[in-house]
């Protein structure tokens, strides 16, 4: 008989990489995760990791073992909260995940209701970008992401997840006084060769400006900046780049203009509205 137990550390294995990462996240020593899988090993009767160098490998029944302990875990967590549905109040502690924008402008408002309706549950804030956020989900480390994707860069559904649009958010380019294009509304791609400010390589918004421009291009350098959501009113207007702006954000300058993106070309026909933040929770959360 196989554990669920270990189960779980087959599949933090999976989703973390290493031994010590899972027996961190775990609370075990390393040489107890590592036994654990032994025994998983003779209880399932077939390899399940194998070495590469100094590191672990799953096998390919491993990784299909993996899959499998996802359904098993859904369906565990569903008859908890289905045992929790019977009580009459809401109670316990949720983990909130949000990124800034949201945060300031979605989240308050939500705690507000929920502290109306269910005083007796406590709500612990986490302010993280959805690439952070969602693989927390993933692990159990999280309850609920509030994240966005973009239109060009849409995240790859996951049956572990239970996804709920909350609303779309057109962006827009924030450009400085007097530029050419603030008189009209604007295709990312007559932009390609502007200094641009924004979120740095590796991110999101900076994949969706480089995707956004075409061909693959990059956005020449500018001034970083940190964040642009919590950029200040007057930013809008500086002369040191464009940058992208969502209407969840402060209200745009008179330069602001709607962009539409491209992923192929700048003449791909134009998209008014770009997905904007979804809620992610695990199937369970109540």
């Amino acid at each position: 008989m196989i554990e669920v137990r270990r189960l779980r550390l087959l599949r933090e294995l999976a989703a973390r990489g290493t031994v010590a990462a899972v027996a961190t996240a775990c609370h075990l020593t390393p040489s107890a995760v590592s036994q654990q899988l032994a025994v998983l090993e003779r209880e399932a009767g077939v390899p399940l990791v194998e070495r590469a160098g100094r590191t672990l490998r799953l096998t390919e029944a491993a990784r299909r073992l993996v899959a499998h302990t996802e359904v098993i875990l859904a369906g565990l967590e569903q008859a908890h909260a289905d045992l929790a549905a019977l009580s009459n109040s809401v109670r316990g502690t949720i983990h909130l995940a949000a990124f800034p924008t949201a945060m300031r402008a979605l989240v308050p408002a939500a705690l507000g209701r929920c502290r109306q309706e269910h005083p007796e549950l406590r709500v612990i804030l986490h302010q993280l970008e959805p690439e952070q956020s969602l693989p927390a989900l993933k692990l159990g480390e999280l309850d609920v992401a509030v994240c966005y994707e973009y239109d060009l860069l849409p995240h790859q559904t996951d049956p572990g997840l239970d996804l709920t649009p909350l609303l779309v958010d057109p962006m827009q380019v924030a450009l400085p006084p007097g530029h050419p294009a603030t008189a009209e509304t604007v295709a990312l791609g007559k932009l390609r060769d502007e200094r641009w400010i924004a979120a740095p390589a590796g991110t999101a918004c900076h994949a969706h400006i480089v995707r956004g421009r075409g061909a693959g291009r990059r956005p020449p350098p500018a001034p970083p900046v940190m964040r642009t959501s919590c950029a200040p009113a007057p930013w809008p207007a500086s002369p040191l780049g464009s940058r992208p702006t969502a209407t969840t954000s402060p209200p745009p300058s008179p330069w602001s203009r709607p962009a539409w993106g491209s992923a192929c070309s700048p003449n791909w026909p134009p998209v008014p509205n770009a997905p904007g933040p979804s809620c992610a929770q695990s199937p369970t959360c109540p």
